[in-house]
């Protein structure tokens, strides 16, 4: 972490204003948890003493902007040039449902602030002079690679049975090695994970399936029963060993496309009723893409081979899972699922699926270029005005045009009489 970044300075800053007006105020989390491990911050929280509504009050008299986030949780959010900060009164739990605690924050110290958090490595606080404060050996932790509970297992994860997912998520972000007791801990209490909205779920699945290190925190999560309670019927038609290189070969894939192209694979490869049953609560946008990414690869199979018929799949590809989606992540997903197949049904797979790239490559402008026909111009043209025999015309005229058998209006005009005719 360089030391003038911006939003470090701005956090200093708002740190010194803090305690300059009698408040404690530190960094808090995963700012710390980045600085140690030397990687920049997505962002910056503060913990501190005082109440909300007082630091509300306190910046607000210097002028700064400062928006009411979540008070109700003790969070209100800064905003500053480079980028907000979170400041958050230091708080301890009263009471858990294993979704949301009943916290207190009258007096409550940076101590207990930290055992209310999840993991040892995100529960570091760093004061404005720069001082560490580790309460539970996260920095030993940090150093050895090692994801652990913050005390208990069980009990960090009764407060929030999300944590079983973050757990998995951090593992797969940082490469890290598990804490055994956390896994016996999760497989005991999985079931927990019932009561979790599908909307957090798929924040953190999504998120996981980004990541880079991805195999050993997903063998883990079907061998602890984890994976059933999220995406039920996976893994179905294969090992989930055989699939696993797969997810990593698509690393290369970037995000946002990465996470779907990832979750294509594994649909294709669960049971039929796992598209329904999982608990994800994906846009329709994004399942349809992911569900193009399964269905996708099997339509190619049955689409012409000449250059309109191509090219007029790349328009669905783009249609169904995004502009640019064939190159971006069709492409390496469906190259990845054609190893599956026996030898000729592979070749002929690829066959298409690279056909339908080079013809975008080399063609691609014909379908983004509108014809300089219109129906109109047929009508006119022809003396015809039935919209069904226009419509052929047309479509005819289209096919062509993605063929490169005509390019200027007076050639389109001149096919299309002798479409007519």
């Amino acid at each position: 972490m360089k030391p003038q970044d911006p939003r470090h300075n701005e956090a200093l800053q708002t740190l010194r204003l803090l305690e300059a007006a009698g408040h404690k105020a530190r960094l808090a989390g995963g700012c710390v948890r980045d600085m140690v491990m030397g990687s920049s911050p997505k962002d910056f929280d503060i913990a501190t003493s005082a109440r909300p509504e007082v630091v509300m009050k306190l910046l607000a008299s210097h002028h700064l902007k400062v928006i009411p986030t979540g008070i109700d949780h003790g969070t209100v959010t800064l905003v500053m040039p480079h980028g907000n900060i979170e400041i958050t009164t230091l708080r301890r739990d009263v009471s858990t449902d294993g979704r949301r605690a009943v916290v207190s924050y009258d007096g409550a110290t940076f101590e207990e602030d930290a055992a209310r958090r999840d993991f040892t490595m995100n529960a570091l606080y760093q004061d404005q002079h720069g001082k560490l404060y580790d309460f539970h050996g996260g920095l030993h932790d940090i150093q050895a690679r090692r994801l652990a509970f913050v005390g208990d297992p069980v009990t960090r994860i009764r407060e929030d049975y999300l944590r079983i997912l973050r757990f998995f998520r951090f593992w797969a972000r940082f490469d890290l090695i598990p804490q055994p007791s956390a896994l016996d801990a999760i497989r005991a209490e999985q079931n927990g994970l019932d009561a979790v909205s599908a909307e957090r779920i798929t924040n953190e699945i999504t998120e996981l399936l980004n990541c880079q290190a991805i195999a050993a925190p997903l063998a883990a999560m079907h061998q602890t029963g984890v994976m059933a309670h999220v995406l039920p019927g996976f893994p179905n038609k294969v090992p989930l060993a055989k699939i696993i290189p797969t997810l990593e070969s698509l690393q290369p894939v970037t995000p946002p496309w990465r996470w779907q192209a990832r979750l294509a694979v594994i649909l294709y490869f669960a049971s039929s009723e796992t598209s329904e049953t999982m608990r994800l609560k994906l846009s329709n946008k994004d399942r349809r893409a992911v569900l193009w990414g399964c269905d996708g690869f099997d339509a190619i199979a049955a689409a012409g081979s000449e250059v309109a018929d191509l090219l007029s799949f790349v328009t669905r590809c783009d249609r169904e899972a995004g502009h640019g989606s064939l190159h971006e992540w069709l492409h390496p997903v469906w190259t990845a699922l054609a190893a599956y197949f026996n030898e000729a049904a592979r070749d002929e797979r690829l066959r298409k699926i690279n056909a339908a790239l080079d013809a975008e490559r080399k063609f691609g402008a014909r379908r983004t270029t509108p014809m300089p026909v219109t129906g109109k111009d047929v009508m006119e043209t022809l003396g015809i005005y039935q919209g069904k025999r226009v419509g052929e015309i047309l479509a005819a005229l289209d096919r062509a045009w993605l063929n490169g058998a005509w390019t200027t209006r007076a050639e389109g005009l001149a096919l299309a009489r002798t479409l007519h005719s």
